[in-house]
């Protein structure tokens, strides 16, 4: 401005922010220098110093921004932390926003001069540290008392004590963001030292179902929780009906994966492929949605997916799409919905009636059904039974799995493995039970010190806030003790995602106890990790193991799985090529490329069949 006009920093500051909060720490540090001297200390003004965004700008030495600071201020070069420390001195300890950047850029000494020169902060982004490090977080989030949102890369290895000094010190605490392995121990911290939280972000997470019941069922005033690309739980009815009273609940399980691999796998096979989708963004979505070879559309994001979560029924949209008569529609039906919700009471069978027979007829307008098992597709045909009448089949087309999660190495020690729910319809006495017996088979040949030497390990989701829980662990120890083998059995209620894999791959074989499972992922997971499974002659272990080649399919008492037990843990060397045979077989059947050319061979099919 002029001599005679007002200059800028007489402007007051609710305009001046208007203006400066619209730049970058880059553009208010070196842009804003050029344009002239009345800019220059208007930005001076510590309002304008408020939000550090060091994030949005690359501090590697080859930047320009990074050339153009050290030309600028005729430095010999260029830190991180010198530039942090200037902008934070121009705010005067009235920061309420630091965000700091990602990687290893920043260190511990960063963030500590952060904490005393930063009281006021109520945005924190953490830089990444060093798991020594990360041990000095909990001392250093006490100075920050007007905290409300804290974002951390991955889980700190002293998160229940930075929960802790947030229950402690950060009344207004509100929202949590981070990444990592998140067991019942981790969310049972969530609930009892931060309750009042109303927004969670876990994406990226390895998460256990019981954990997440927990933080359901536990964070009464949660508004915004989200999950996506987890791993860990599949959002089933259980976990849907418990998430409906959230606002916003952003997941993407199994479904959602699966059609990004059957869209992948499509265009490998030559297939035109075009994703519809209501909602996508860009910055939390799988990465072949972005850079695939095949174009994503959103639309249709204003209509609703349920009516005051009621009235939600997956398959309505077939007749939609066959009002195009040439299209040709493929449904994949991972459960019916029917069977999830509950037709407990008179009222809600009356209510269901209408949605169910919907749901049977918009299914049967399919031109191909395809589900996840045999096993589901015989309940396909006991659930919709005037379809089956009709001859209506549905085909199998199994769900991938990722058979290089388990990179070793290998090992087959004397001890069996049992990975469940402690609930009482996993039957996990079955296991206890049949390992008790191994001492006393007849004509048992086996030597002692093996039998000296064996263990179980009884590893499971565990919420000691749940009755059954409770009661059945109880159960399961005064099971152990009376059959004389309690100092022999461990039981494992909280188990990272790297331990589990590390009991996977160091065990003789896996129990799998349930019967009649719908399908069971630990098995192939077992197998992934190149052991056998001993399990239930029921259920999905049926089509997923091979009895005596990758494992033995026995009846659910404690004699055949015994029998079958005995059999591994004299002859580990038996364990080691059934444990070889087990990752052949799953890396054959279960692996992406085998998804992807079975679900080519539908396609062509149905094609072949509107052509003729």
């Amino acid at each position: 401005m002029g001599e005679e006009g007002r200059r800028w920093e007489d402007l007051g500051t609710d305009c001046l922010l208007n203006v400066f909060g619209r730049l970058s720490l880059e553009d208010l540090s070196l842009g804003v220098v050029l344009v002239c001297k009345s800019w220059h200390k208007a930005s001076l003004r510590p309002q304008c110093w408020n939000k550090l965004n060091f994030r949005e700008i690359d501090f590697m030495p080859w930047n320009k921004c990074t050339r153009r600071f050290m030309h600028e201020y005729r430095l010999q070069r260029f830190s991180f932390t010198g530039f942090m420390k200037s902008a934070i001195n121009r705010s005067q300890r009235s920061a309420v926003e630091l965000l700091f950047p990602p990687g290893f850029i920043a260190t511990l000494e960063d963030v500590v001069y952060a904490a005393d020169e930063c009281p006021k902060l109520k945005i924190l982004v953490l830089p990444k540290l060093s798991s020594e490090d990360e041990k000095h977080l909990p001392g250093l989030i006490g100075k920050w008392k007007h905290l409300e949102w804290l974002e951390m890369g991955s889980k700190p290895c002293s998160f229940i004590q930075v929960l802790t000094q947030l229950n402690l010190h950060c009344p207004n605490f509100s929202g949590l963001k981070m990444a990592g392995s998140i067991g019942t121990e981790d969310a049972l911290a969530i609930v009892s030292l931060v309750p009042m939280i109303r927004i969670l972000c876990l994406s990226n997470s390895y998460l256990h179902k019981e954990a997440l019941l927990m933080i359901l069922n536990g964070c009464k005033n949660l508004e915004i929780l989200e999950v996506l690309k987890c791993v860990g739980f599949e959002a089933d009815g259980e976990v849907r009906r418990r998430a409906s009273n959230i606002k916003i609940f952003e997941w993407e399980g199994g479904a959602e994966r699966l059609i990004v691999d059957a869209a992948v796998e499509l265009s490998l096979h030559g297939h035109s492929v075009h994703l519809f989708t209501a909602h996508h963004d860009k910055n939390r979505c799988f990465e072949e949605t972005v850079a695939g070879p095949f174009p994503v559309t959103v639309y249709g994001g204003f209509l609703p997916r349920h009516i005051f979560y009621r009235f939600h029924a997956v398959s309505v949209v077939i007749p939609l799409l066959k009002m195009k008569r040439s299209a040709k529609i493929i449904f994949y039906c991972h459960f019916p919905d029917l069977l999830l919700a509950q037709h407990t009471t008179m009222l809600r069978r009356i209510y269901r009636r209408p949605i169910d027979m919907i749901e049977e007829a918009t299914t049967g307008m399919a031109d191909l059904l395809l589900v996840n098992s045999r096993f589901t597709a015989s309940t396909f045909a006991r659930t919709f039974r005037h379809l089956h009448s009709k001859g209506f089949e549905p085909a199998v087309l199994y769900p991938a799995v990722n058979v290089e999660q388990f990179s070793g190495p290998f090992s087959y020690r004397l001890n069996f493995l049992s990975i469940n729910r402690f609930e009482r319809k996993k039957n996990l006495q079955l296991a206890i039970s049949a390992f008790a017996l191994l001492r006393s088979l007849k004509g048992n040949t086996l030597p002692g010190h093996e039998l000296v030497e064996a263990t179980l390990k009884v590893v499971g989701g565990f919420d000691k806030r749940l009755k059954e829980n409770v009661e059945y662990l109880e159960e399961l120890k005064r099971l152990a003790e009376s059959e004389g083998v309690s100092d022999r059995v461990d039981f494992v209620t909280s188990c990272s995602t790297a331990e589990r894999n590390k009991l996977l791959s160091e065990c003789l074989c896996v129990l799998y106890t349930p019967k009649d499972e719908h399908f069971g992922i630990v098995p192939l997971e077992a197998m992934a990790a190149r052991k056998p499974v001993v399990a239930c002659n029921s259920g999905g272990p049926v089509e997923t193991i091979k009895h005596e080649v990758t494992g033995f399919l026995c009846d659910p008492a404690p004699l055949d799985f015994a029998l079958a037990m005995s059999k591994l843990i004299s002859n580990p060397e038996m364990a080691e090529t059934m444990g070889k045979e087990a990752y052949h077989h799953v890396s054959e059947k279960f692996s992406t490329k085998t998804f992807g050319e079975q679900l080519n061979h539908y396609v062509i099919n149905v094609h072949h069949r509107r052509i003729e």
